[in-house]
């Protein structure tokens, strides 16, 4: 049996509606028609039904001549929960160095809390080290290579003002990414 046009346009349509209706109405959907996993926590929350424990983003940044490559960093949950960016030319390595290993470790919040706000989602211990020892610092020349971190929201009810701009952060520091800057 052969489908005309029209045809195919009505499933297309029936498929497209059968997938909003059995997906729940709080889990976004980008760009895929699979919905992003349920959150991960470290210390779940009372009522919580998690399977699985949150991951460890890690990465691998190259240098040539001294100047680093760009390179994402994206932990394994479909739906990342913790993503960076690190743009080319971002960091300061001493001579010689040709990779620096980059992670985000998921980690229970821990006191001393804020006291203008809740922390909904765990936190992240951002680390970037080159093997065999030695600083690595932030050199990019502008905000355009400012090295970047977004977090997913446990849920998609979150306010909007619930993130900060990584590049407002590096700017200033004038907001809190984080419990530390450690």
């Amino acid at each position: 049996m052969t489908l005309t046009m029209p045809r195919w346009i009505a499933v297309a349509i029936a498929l497209l509606l059968g997938v909003w209706l059995l997906a729940p109405a709080a889990v976004p959907l980008y760009d895929s028609f699979q919905p992003d996993e349920p959150y991960r926590y470290v210390t779940a929350p009372a009522g919580w039904k998690q399977n699985s424990a949150p991951t460890v983003a890690q990465a691998t940044v190259g240098f040539r001549d001294g100047v680093n490559t760009a390179q994402f960093c994206n932990s394994a949950e479909f739906g990342p929960q913790v993503s960076m960016y690190i743009p080319a030319g971002s960091l300061g390595v001493p001579a010689g160095t040709t990779k620096v290993d980059i992670s985000a470790t998921p980690l229970a919040p821990t006191a001393p809390l804020p006291a203008d706000g809740t922390v909904v989602s765990n936190v992240y211990r951002v680390a970037a080290t080159v093997p065999g020892g030695g600083a690595v610092t932030f050199i990019g020349k502008d905000l355009s290579q400012a090295p970047t971190l977004q977090m997913r929201a446990p849920s998609g009810k979150q306010r909007e003002d619930s993130s900060i701009d990584s590049a407002q952060h590096y700017a200033g520091n004038k907001g809190r990414m984080s419990q530390s800057d450690t």
